[in-house]
């Protein structure tokens, strides 16, 4: 007499029905946790996400650390000199998922040659000019002008009365006097 399978209805109890209901033998595990590891998080993933820490599974270390309240910030770790370290990317939906797998790439390349990604940005915020800083904030800032007039005399000002006195000065050297 044979014995009955929990698995298939009306069949035998086999093996490869056991191993097909474990995912083993078929290149996929059916958990979802698993699924997210190896193919990467979706941006509805992303947007949806509970709280706690959702592995991005891109093999960069970049996951997701989702807040109680729903606050959604990108978090890399990695392995520098040795030190298991985790880096903050930015916040979500400030940094979308493709930035954020792309400065995850960025910072492990670094890593790889010995060098130290967080030291090599703190040392970039320093030695960031005025210049730079207005241009990255008129960027953002001249799109919420709807009249180009607008804009152009925003530009206008501080090419005029701003960046020829303290654009190459570093932005953590000035004062408000300046």
């Amino acid at each position: 007499m044979e014995k009955q399978s929990p698995f298939v209805s009306g069949g035998s109890l086999r093996c490869r029905d056991i191993r097909a209901r474990q995912g083993e033998g078929l290149g996929e595990v059916t958990t979802p946790e698993h699924r997210n590891r190896t193919r990467g998080l979706t941006a509805v993933q992303v947007r949806n996400a509970g709280p706690g820490k959702h592995h991005d599974g891109t093999g960069a270390g970049l996951f997701l650390r989702v807040d109680p309240t729903g606050g959604r910030f990108w978090v890399q770790r990695l392995t520098i000199r040795g030190k298991r370290r985790e880096i903050g990317l930015g916040s979500y939906p400030l940094i979308s998922l493709a930035e954020a797998r792309q400065a995850a790439l960025d910072n492990k390349r670094i890593a790889r040659l010995g060098r130290d990604p967080l030291a090599e940005l703190r040392r970039a915020r320093e030695t960031l000019t005025f210049a730079e800083a207005a241009e990255a904030y008129m960027a953002s800032k001249l799109e919420e002008f709807r009249n180009e007039k607008h804009r152009r005399q925003w530009r206008a000002t501080l090419d005029t009365y701003a960046i020829p006195i303290i654009g190459t000065a570093p932005v953590r050297a000035l004062e408000v006097a300046d």
